[in-house]
């Protein structure tokens, strides 16, 4: 609401003539005053009840049934609205007594300008009134606002912050007003930013970048933050407006995708074109059958790997959660079984299925969820522990399905972890493949565990949505 709006303003007065007199003279000497008028207490409270609208009540003191400060009593104790005393009676006692119970204002109608002073008075409470409802309502939405909020002054000291920055930074209000924002930037990039935006603040132009802060434990946290300047009439910043997002876990998943990258791109892609090397040399030799079926299946999985290897490359140019789609779990599953059942019958070991027939397992995943399946299936078959038996199952939960891979072999190792290249001391692998099937899992549903399976093996759980979610 602007400043400018119309005022609606309600004159009582119980002389019809008086109050209509005043009410056309009020609106004939202001540019936003709307008047109407009623000639008693009782007549005002019944408008004020049906319109919300009246910006301000201009009253008499003397009036019969219920006297001006009884109706101000009564107005107060229901509505939020300007009320100036506007009387020929009384005396400086009633002035004060009115002010008191909280009257905006008195004017005398003795006065030859007094019509003149009443009107600048009600316009000057109702825009005062109407300011003070607009700013309370911006203070309770900072207050509650879901983004960090910090107010700067002209100094660049904070003389306002929400509980969302309370929260972020672990640095309570009474803390905060008045320190340099610099107190909780964990770097020193970010205090020289600082120091220069403040020194050049004749700039009205409004920043956006990310900084890294510092909370109060020193724990490091990364937040997109727009600085927005207030200015006066004549264009001198008097506030700086500073809202700001934690994006911590956005930093965290590009640093992990920068990882990725790396290590699909160096050493992935540098073993698929060894391999590639040597398949070229095999098959320019006098093979017999056999050996060229070892061949063509060697080709084969080589390809699929360099077809994967784009594929990731591809998915991290983008959000993963943005890939998911709803699949069917029976469909991966089959895919899987087709692709390592041959390794898994070349190491006698049998793959299993935990799926009931009369039983659906619609997911919310992407494309990449064959492959995660896939590397914890190789990575039982491949583990040298005495596999004889590998589960492939689902349990459905309310909003999710749980995906698992199970076998009946010693175990995981003490030492074992989801991290890149960390493996168990007498595994024969790299420790890549449930690295990445964890990466999959953290990026289409609610992660991995790995743990025990009822047969004392080792068991790895992935959890889906079954249903869409809004990220």
């Amino acid at each position: 609401m602007s400043f400018t709006d119309e005022i609606y303003a309600l004159v009582v007065d119980d002389s019809e003539m008086h109050a209509e007199l005043a009410a056309n003279q009020l609106e004939s000497r202001s540019d936003y005053l709307v008047t109407e008028y009623v000639t008693s207490a009782e007549e005002a409270l019944d408008r004020l009840e049906s319109d919300s609208s009246i910006g301000a009540v201009v009253s008499d003191y003397c009036m019969p049934d219920m006297d001006g400060l009884e109706l101000l009593d009564e107005i107060n104790s229901e509505y939020d609205v300007p009320f100036i005393m506007f009387t020929g009676q009384g005396s400086e006692e009633i002035a004060v007594e009115a002010l008191q119970s909280g009257a905006e204002d008195y004017v005398t109608k003795s006065s030859s300008r007094s019509i003149e002073k009443l009107s600048n008075r009600v316009e000057n409470a109702a825009i005062k009134h109407r300011a003070e409802e607009e700013l309370s309502m911006l203070k309770a939405g900072l207050d509650n606002a879901g983004h960090a909020v910090k107010v700067l002054d002209s100094e660049c000291n904070i003389i306002y912050v929400n509980e969302a920055m309370e929260e972020a930074t672990g640095y309570s209000q009474d803390e905060l007003l008045g320190e340099d924002p610099s107190i909780i930037t964990a770097d020193e990039d970010g205090e020289e930013f600082y120091e220069e935006f403040c020194s050049n603040l004749d700039s009205d132009e409004i920043w956006h970048g990310e900084i890294l802060k510092e909370d109060r434990d020193g724990e490091e946290y990364w937040i997109d933050q727009t600085l927005s300047p207030i200015t006066d009439q004549n264009g001198n910043i008097k506030y700086l407006i500073a809202v700001s997002n934690d994006i911590t876990e956005k930093k965290e998943m590009e640093q992990r995708r920068e990882l990725l990258n790396s290590m699909l791109r160096h050493d992935v892609g540098n073993d698929i074109q060894t391999l590639t090397g040597f398949i070229e040399i095999l098959q320019g030799t006098d093979l017999d059958d056999e050996q060229q079926e070892y061949v063509d299946t060697i080709q084969e999985c080589a390809e699929k790997s360099n077809q994967l290897l784009h594929g990731v490359r591809d998915l991290l140019k983008n959000d993963p959660k943005a890939e998911r789609k709803e699949i069917n779990l029976e469909d991966t599953v089959e895919e899987v079984l087709d692709h390592t059942s041959h390794l898994a019958e070349s190491r006698g070991i049998e793959i299993q299925t935990e799926l009931e027939n009369d039983e659906s397992y619609p997911v919310q995943a992407g494309p990449l969820l064959n492959q995660a399946l896939s590397n914890l299936v190789e990575n039982a078959i491949v583990h040298p522990d005495q596999v004889e038996t590998v589960t492939i199952g689902a349990e459905k939960n309310d909003d999710s399905v749980e995906l698992y891979v199970s076998d009946d072999g010693e175990g995981l190792p003490e030492d074992f972890s989801f991290t890149k290249g960390d493996k168990g001391e007498e595994s024969d692998g790299t420790g890549l493949g449930t690295w990445l099937a964890s990466e999959i899992a953290e990026a289409y549903g609610k992660g991995i565990e790995a743990g025990e399976s009822e047969e004392g093996g080792a068991e790895f759980v992935i959890r889906l949505d079954s249903r869409h979610s809004f990220w």
